[in-house]
């Protein structure tokens, strides 16, 4: 026969539970605002890489020594700073990928806390002729 946990034990689990959604609710804080961190860093290396490219095209244009076989020039100035940008663009969204993740898992860990439990649009009252909590949706 199963046994049914003490008052006691529930009123822990409860409180253990409503400690570890905070916890969720500050490290979700924490991950939205790395996100956003994360989404301006790479739309300024995609303006750093359009800036080094006319940088470069535009120095190149006003040099008139440069002929059709000389092409591997522009070309190396061209993807030497095209390259820095990428890897560093790579880095970042590796960066935002693992943060997706984990804001994902901290979500499911959320609703699997929050199961059962009212949420903001609903309440609690007690039905007095059963003696227990009934959940009503707003």
């Amino acid at each position: 026969m199963a046994e049914i946990p003490a008052q006691h034990e529930v009123a822990n689990i409860h409180q253990s539970n409503g400690e570890r959604l905070d916890e969720l609710n500050t490290i979700d804080d924490k991950q939205s605002d790395l996100i956003q961190s994360l989404q301006k860093a790479s739309l300024q290396h995609a303006n750093y890489f359009f800036v080094s490219q006319a940088v470069v095209f535009t120095a190149l244009a006003g040099d008139s020594s440069l002929v059709c076989h000389d092409l591997w020039f522009p070309l190396v100035l061209s993807l030497l700073p095209g390259s820095l940008n990428l890897y560093g663009l790579f880095l970042i969204l590796r960066k935002y990928k693992k943060v997706i993740i984990n804001q994902q898992q901290n979500d499911t860990e959320r609703e699997l806390l929050t199961a059962g439990r009212p949420t903001v649009g609903q309440r609690i009252s007690v039905d007095t002729a059963l003696e227990k909590e009934v959940t009503v949706k707003i």
